[in-house]
């Protein structure tokens, strides 16, 4: 059997598929801030993870839990969305991002799922926000924003995902910094 040429292997790596069924969607280039209170002080964006990626629940960690047979699959990783979006919230409310900051927010995404229960689609979502120090990896305060919901009609485009993923971490984001004790983190420096 003769071997391929490099070119020719890369071309059929590019061209791998996705997981059946599923269509890729990048809702990472379209994040659009949404708050208006603000805020002041420096924070470092830290580590978000997703936990259904973590534990098994989705094969990877793009993928929306559904419970339709044909899995939602994103253009970038869940945790790093989430991530990202808070980030720019941030950072738009004032806060300057520093990663030599006194403090750091970090993330766990508890759940994000999409139930196909007809018109309108009802998504979940579950975020636990941490407060850490950096130079030693201690969390030193949380919140948790365990059930915050939002439905959608039913998606014509891809981009209509976006839309309601990115009202579901908004939602988390004001979740974050409704907690009183958030901006006392922020102006510490």
């Amino acid at each position: 059997m003769r071997a391929l040429p490099l070119s020719a292997l890369l071309l059929v790596a590019c061209l791998a598929p996705l997981p059946a069924g599923a269509e890729p969607l990048n809702p990472t280039l379209h994040y659009e801030v949404r708050g208006t209170r603000k805020l002041e002080g420096a924070v470092g964006i830290g580590v978000f993870t997703y936990l259904p990626f973590q534990e098994g629940k989705v094969h990877y960690e793009t993928e929306v839990a559904t419970d339709s047979e044909e899995p939602l699959i994103l253009g970038s990783p869940v945790a790093s969305h989430v991530r990202r979006g808070t980030g720019e919230e941030l950072y738009h409310a004032g806060v300057r991002i520093d990663q030599d900051a006194k403090f750091a927010i970090g993330g766990e995404v508890l759940e994000l799922r999409m139930r196909d229960e007809g018109v309108p689609m009802h998504w979940l979502y579950g975020v636990r926000y941490t407060v850490l120090e950096p130079q030693s990896g201690k969390v030193v305060y949380e919140v948790s924003c365990p059930r915050l919901e939002a439905d959608s009609e039913r998606w014509v485009l891809s981009g209509d995902y976006a839309e309601v993923i990115n009202k579901l971490i908004f939602a988390g984001y004001e979740c974050l910094i409704a907690d009183p004790r958030i901006p006392e983190f922020l102006r510490a420096e």
